[in-house]
């Protein structure tokens, strides 16, 4: 895992920590600095890839996080 996926994993961690619930694309845009939602959901796949996150295409809000 590089650098930055490890910013966007502890950002989604810590923002399940703290709301107890997923955050959504958008949300990740704003809070990791990513204008794109595409971007995002690139970035997020490969996390996926490294089975860092887990997630269903096309829903909502449903980020989860594998320690």
């Amino acid at each position: 895992m590089n650098e930055n996926q490890e910013r966007l994993y502890v950002i989604i961690k810590e923002f399940i920590e703290q709301f107890k619930y997923s955050p959504s694309i958008r949300e990740l845009c704003e809070l990791y600095g990513v204008g794109s939602p595409a971007t995002m959901l690139y970035h997020l796949r490969n996390l996926r890839e490294l089975r860092m996150i887990d997630f269903q295409d096309g829903k909502s809000r449903t980020i989860r996080v594998k320690e």
